[in-house]
């Protein structure tokens, strides 16, 4: 379990890596509350982006992406909404991300989905 939570804290760490090299700016990890968490918080271009990272180190359960389904995507929503209203934010302007990391070899492949809406 421990090795899961290593290679998660990891590609959480790479994400961010690839988000502040797009002109992102990083304003929380790991960002929990009652209804969950959201892996990161950034801002670009005035607007919030709630972000899920999915790590994978092999494709044997499918690719990282497979792994957010519409029960995940509603609680990453309401997350975002708990955090604009702890933070007295406006919610009119933000999104939710997911970025898959597959860590097969050397040099992880990082795919980035801007704005996701996962419905079942």
């Amino acid at each position: 379990m421990r090795e899961k939570k290593n290679l998660g804290d990891r590609g959480e760490q790479l994400a961010a890596d690839f988000l502040k090299n797009k002109g992102y700016l990083i304003l929380a990890q790991q960002y929990h509350c009652r209804f969950g968490e959201a892996d990161l918080v950034a801002s670009k271009d005035n607007q919030l982006v709630f972000v899920e990272v999915k790590t994978r180190r092999n494709n044997k359960f499918g690719l990282p992406e497979t792994a957010v389904n519409s029960v995940k995507f509603n609680k990453l929503y309401k997350t975002a909404l708990a955090y604009l209203a702890d933070k007295a934010l406006n919610t009119d302007n933000f999104r939710l991300d997911l970025i898959a990391i597959d860590y097969l070899a050397d040099q992880p492949q990082i795919r980035h989905y801007e704005n996701i809406n996962i419905k079942n």
